[in-house]
């Protein structure tokens, strides 16, 4: 991830997501997946 090429992507959440994790997020996922998004907001 530290890599010069990491994108910051946008995560929004709404509702109880938003509630338990925050509601924006930006962050440099390396394969933009939901998978990698989830793994990030439960660490």
């Amino acid at each position: 991830m530290t890599t010069s090429k990491s994108r910051l992507t946008t995560i929004r959440l709404y509702g109880k997501m938003a509630s338990m994790f925050g509601r924006i997020h930006r962050v440099a996922l390396e394969t933009n997946t939901t998978a990698e998004a989830m793994s990030y907001l439960r660490s």
